[in-house]
């Protein structure tokens, strides 16, 4: 009885103890989930309200960043076109062999024509040469003018002299072949970092000279035709040409047809914008000539081709041109029994006169 009294209480002590226990952990446990789980909504509502600020902000930002964008493409077209506009500008820039008007370029000092200038303008010059050869020589003068009919047409009218020619035991001397040569620009390209242009010449001879001298100082009744093509960039220029004097016969004589050949390079070796240049260059002249007929006959000891390698230096301001060479006769295959050729120098002067352009004075 008193076993079963105690144990009975026992059971209600412990099943009170478990209770109690169950319903205190019950409630510590609870609470604490309850504060999480509102904490959470709360985190959740606060997580949901910062989202909404965030895609405000977004969309705010979004809108700044597409305004923006569209400002600048707005100002990139603007820039864009503005960029157009200048790049079809076509005008050279003022450095190296660009410094100057196209007349006070760089050009060939023993090649033919490139003597395109501008409307109006015009120049005087002073060409001078001597080739030097075995048992010969030929010493030239040749005083000119240039004039530009137009932009893209100019006349040149020259007066050569030999003042003392010589090969072997013959000698002779007097005035060579008056001549007027046309030269016209009929291709022309410029850009900001060089220029092309290609032209067609044409002479027409006065037999003021004699072909009948030995040496001869003239052709006799003839005319030239040729063409040539160059570029001129800032540093660097190039030139091509090619020409014929083709010659007649007058009282049974006839000088052979003559045909010019060369090219050339060179580079500016420095400037002062807008100045002066100063530059170098190389040429590759050649000259083929027929044989010559005299009384009806052909001459064996006439007509050959050469080929001289020249090497010159430029300098030009506005008004004055000065070029000085030298050269020599590299490749010489002559007909017959005929002297050599060997060295040649050669000094060409020019100056360039003031002249209006558009109602202002140039070079003035």
């Amino acid at each position: 009885m008193t076993k079963t009294v105690s144990t009975s209480l026992t059971i209600v002590f412990f099943s009170l103890a478990l209770l109690f226990s169950g319903c205190t952990s019950g409630y510590c446990i609870d609470e604490p989930v309850k504060e999480e789980s509102s904490k959470k909504e709360e985190k959740e509502e606060e997580d949901k309200d910062n989202d909404k600020d965030t895609d405000d902000k977004c969309d705010t930002e979004k809108g700044k960043e597409s305004s923006d964008k569209n400002g600048k493409k707005a100002g990139s077209k603007e820039e864009d076109k503005d960029d157009e506009k200048g790049d079809d500008s076509d005008e050279p820039l003022k450095m190296g062999n660009l410094t100057l008007p196209g007349s006070q370029q760089p050009g060939p000092l023993l090649g033919l024509g490139e003597n395109i200038i501008d409307e109006g303008e015009s120049q005087f010059f002073l060409y001078c040469d001597d080739f030097l050869g075995r048992k010969k020589f030929f010493i030239d003068v040749v005083p000119s003018y240039l004039y530009g009919i137009t932009d893209n047409l100019s006349v040149s009218i020259n007066f050569p002299i030999a003042p003392k020619y010589g090969d072997g035991p013959f000698y002779s001397s007097g005035l060579q072949d008056f001549f007027a040569q046309f030269e016209y620009a009929y291709y022309n390209k410029n850009t900001k970092t060089y220029t092309d242009q290609a032209t067609v010449l044409g002479s027409f001879f006065v037999t003021t000279g004699s072909n009948r001298k030995a040496p001869n100082t003239g052709f006799g009744p003839c005319f030239f035709l040729g063409g040539t093509y160059s570029r001129t960039g800032i540093e660097w220029f190039g030139f091509t040409s090619v020409g014929a004097i083709i010659t007649g016969r007058l009282h049974g004589d006839k000088v052979g047809n003559n045909y010019f050949y060369e090219c050339g390079f060179g580079r500016n070796i420095c400037y002062m914008p807008e100045k002066w240049i100063f530059s170098w260059m190389v040429e590759i002249n050649g000259l083929y000539t027929e044989k010559n007929i005299a009384t009806y006959r052909i001459n064996p000891d006439s007509g050959g081709n050469v080929i001289y390698i020249n090497p010159s230096l430029w300098y030009s301001t506005k008004e004055i041109i000065v070029q000085l060479g030298f050269g020599y006769a590299a490749i010489q295959h002559v007909n017959g029994w005929q002297n050599k050729e060997g060295f040649l120098a050669l000094l060409n002067i020019g100056w360039t006169l003031p002249y209006q352009q558009k109602g202002e004075w140039v070079n003035k």
